[in-house]
């Protein structure tokens, strides 16, 4: 196996495509990506670094694309990703850096996405996000900081989102008309 691979010519990773491989260690996307698939990094256990060409194209992570890629240290979302899928970063417990570019057009963070994302302790999510889905940040138990920017488009907040976190204040956007049962529970 290779430790160090590079994807590049080919317009999307495709689904469950390195599902439990467990010899890569770093991944390297190219401008080309515009998907990864549901599940294509699902178990890649020794995974630690995942980073993308500049100026990718990428616009969707798939569901459960980086779940259980428990070394995955940083992720620096592309800008043009819309939508993180169902799961998708769920139990990627060295997950510590989450970022987003100024640019960023996310609107939609999926169901579980970063559940059990216990290294997790701070993040800044992106003006456009609409919408944080139901258990987002489900026993993220390190996470103590979120903050969202003065021009956040936030409007609603899903069902346990920030359940189990260490969260000790958060500003709600002017905009977030609903906020889901047990969001702040415990």
């Amino acid at each position: 196996g290779v430790a160090n691979f590079m994807i590049s010519g080919f317009s999307s990773v495709a689904d469950s495509a390195l599902e439990n491989n467990t010899t890569i260690t770093n991944v390297h996307i190219g401008n080309s990506v515009t998907s990864i698939g549901a599940t294509a990094f699902n178990g890649t256990s020794n995974l630690s670094s995942v980073s993308f060409e500049l100026d990718s194209l990428l616009n969707t992570i798939g569901e459960g694309a980086f779940f259980n890629a428990s070394a995955l240290t940083a992720i620096a979302i592309p800008d043009e990703v819309l939508s993180i899928g169902i799961g998708a970063f769920y139990d990627a417990t060295s997950l510590s850096s989450i970022t987003f570019g100024v640019n960023s057009i996310l609107d939609n963070i999926g169901n579980d996405a970063f559940r059990n994302a216990t290294s997790l302790t701070s993040i800044a999510i992106p003006d456009r996000v609409l919408s944080i889905g139901n258990t987002v940040f489900y026993n993220a138990s390190n996470l103590s900081s979120i903050t969202f920017g003065v021009n956040s488009q936030l409007a609603s907040i899903g069902v346990s989102a920030f359940r189990d976190t260490a969260l000790t204040a958060i500003a709600i956007p002017d905009k977030v008309t609903s906020i889901g049962i047990g969001a702040f529970y415990d």
